[in-house]
């Protein structure tokens, strides 16, 4: 299962950029997977699965049953061992400089 259903928006974005009704920028609206583990308690990990099409990072989640962490860690490790190096995603723009006191950043 996808870990999100959508490619990584900017780390100064509330949302994805398609988010342009107010109730897409809640959190469940794009990332409907992953909250179901935290409410229930069982053990999930991320792992890195390839690119997009756009070159951003992809990843795939394991989750296991209540209690069983050491199985999805176990789980992770192996496939993670098992899987050829991803290549680099593109690189980010750089970042401007804050400017003035307001603790804006200009991107």
């Amino acid at each position: 299962m996808a870990t999100v259903p959508v490619e990584p928006f900017d780390a100064g974005a509330i949302g994805p950029d398609w988010a342009a009704d107010v109730r897409d920028l809640l959190w469940l609206a794009w990332a409907p997977a992953s909250y179901p583990y935290n409410m229930t308690g069982q053990p999930a990990a991320s792992l890195p699965a390839g690119l997009t099409s756009s070159g951003l990072p992809a990843g795939v989640q394991l989750v296991g049953p209540v209690g069983a962490d050491d199985l999805v860690l176990t789980v992770a490790r192996r496939l993670e061992a098992m899987l050829p190096p991803l290549p680099q995603p593109p690189a980010a723009p750089p970042v401007a400089a804050s400017t003035g006191t307001t603790g804006e950043r200009t991107f």
